[in-house]
C-alpha cells in the first residue's frame, strides 16, 4: 500500500502536553475504516517524530474548495458531490462513535483526497477516547472556524459537537467559506453561538433541513449520526 511520511519535530512536541503525541498516535493506530487516513507506524530519530500514513494524493478538500470557488459560482460543490463527502464523513464519524472516539477537529483541511476522489477523515491530532458513551469533555479545541457552541460555552460536551463541525463542512462545500467565519476569532465564536448562517439560493430542501438539524445550538436538540446516514438527501431516489 501506498504510504507517506509526515514529521513534527521535536521541538513542536516538547510545547505540548506530555505523551499527548504518543497518545493521539496510539488512538490513531487503533482505529481502521475505509473513510479514515490509515497511520501504519511511527518512528523516532533525535530531532523528529515521523508517522507513516497512507497517501491521498489529490490534497485536502480544503484544496479542492480554494481550487473551485474562484469562479464565484454558487453552490462550489454539486448535490452529488455533496452527497460523497457527508456519506464518508459520516461513515467515518459513526464509526468512530462506535469506538468512543471525538475527532474534535473535523474541517475542510483535515479531509483528504484520494485518486479516485473519495475523501477520508485524518489527523487524529486532537481526538480522544472516551471511558464511557455518556462521558463528556470540556476542552475548547479545533478549527476556530469549525466549534460547536456548546465548546465555546465550556459547557460538557460529547459527539453531537462533531456533527455541528460536519454541518459546517457542508456548509463550506456550498458557499465556499466557512459559515461563521468573522474579522477574529472572538467574532466567530459570536456568531457561532448564534447559529445564523447562509446557504446558496438555489440550495435544495433535503440539504436545507439536513443542515439545519445539524446546526442545532443545542446539542440535545442535534441530528444524531444514526438519523444522517438515513436522511433523504442521501437518498434522493
Amino acid at each position: 500500500m501506498t504510504q507517506i511520511l509526515s514529521t513534527s519535530s521535536k521541538d513542536q512536541e516538547d510545547e505540548s502536553s506530555p505523551g499527548a503525541n504518543a497518545e493521539s498516535a496510539a488512538l490513531h493506530q487503533s482505529i481502521h475504516h475505509p473513510s479514515i487516513v490509515s497511520l501504519f507506524s511511527v518512528f523516532s530519530i533525535p530531532s523528529a517524530t515521523y508517522h507513516v500514513l497512507e497517501l491521498c494524493p489529490q490534497g485536502t478538500l480544503s484544496d479542492y474548495l480554494s481550487q473551485h470557488s474562484n469562479s464565484h459560482r454558487l453552490p462550489v460543490l454539486s448535490d452529488n458531490q455533496l452527497r460523497g463527502v457527508l456519506k464518508s464523513v459520516a461513515d467515518a464519524l459513526a464509526y468512530l462513535r462506535k469506538e468512543l472516539v471525538l475527532h474534535r477537529n473535523l474541517n475542510p483541511t483535515n479531509l483528504l483526497i484520494t485518486n479516485e476522489y473519495r475523501i477520508k477523515l485524518g489527523d487524529f491530532s486532537l481526538a480522544i477516547r472516551l471511558p464511557t458513551v455518556n462521558s463528556t469533555s470540556s476542552i475548547l479545541c479545533g478549527a476556530p472556524n469549525y466549534v460547536s457552541p456548546e465548546m465555546i460555552a465550556r459547557i460538557p460536551y460529547s459527539f453531537p459537537t462533531d456533527l455541528w463541525s460536519l454541518g459546517c463542512v457542508l456548509i463550506a462545500c456550498l458557499n465556499g467559506i466557512p459559515p461563521f467565519e468573522a474579522s477574529s476569532i472572538a467574532a466567530t465564536h459570536e456568531r457561532i453561538s448564534r447559529g445564523k448562517y447562509e446557504l446558496p439560493t438555489d440550495t435544495s430542501l433535503h440539504t436545507k433541513d439536513l443542515i439545519s438539524r445539524l446546526l442545532r445550538t443545542d446539542p440535545r436538540r442535534r441530528i444524531d449520526i444514526d438519523d444522517v446516514l438515513s436522511h433523504p438527501f442521501l437518498d434522493p431516489s
